[in-house]
């Protein structure tokens, strides 16, 4: 994790170069909606001014899998409903040299099914202070 960080500042650039039409900010905050839903993105893209009209979120990876692609696309989708944003990018590095830029659109059906796995998990696991059991 560390080297991705390290590495995030170059892969914003070349999605930069890809789309210049944004302006990259970093937020560097924690986002929270109804006080149990969390987000901290990456990025956030801006058009003309300091409002946000997307999320950017950054991958560096070995292999950038069919696996890899759908977990950084729910991870959007959380941003996009914790933010109240319709759409954004991942933008992922595979291998060092190869850019991948994935488009995502807000999908509300999609947001409500996880919403309603984290209020379960906020119901069941947090307030209670009982911890999940694991799978073995």
């Amino acid at each position: 994790m560390r080297i991705g960080k390290r590495i995030e500042p170059f892969i914003v650039r070349e999605f930069h170069h890809a789309k210049p039409e944004f302006r990259v900010i970093n937020p560097k905050r924690l986002y929270k909606r109804d006080e149990i839903y969390l987000a901290t993105p990456d990025r956030l893209l801006c058009i003309n001014d300091n409002t946000p009209h997307a999320i950017l979120e950054i991958k560096n990876c070995e292999y950038w899998s069919r696996e890899k692609r759908t977990m950084a696309a729910y991870q959007v989708q959380w941003y996009l409903f914790v933010l109240g944003l319709k759409f954004g990018y991942v933008c992922a590095m595979e291998k060092g040299w190869k850019l991948h830029t994935q488009p995502i659109v807000r999908d509300e059906e999609l947001i409500e099914r996880m919403k309603d796995t984290a209020q379960a998990f906020w119901e069941y696991h947090v307030l209670p202070k009982t911890p999940p059991i694991g799978k073995d």
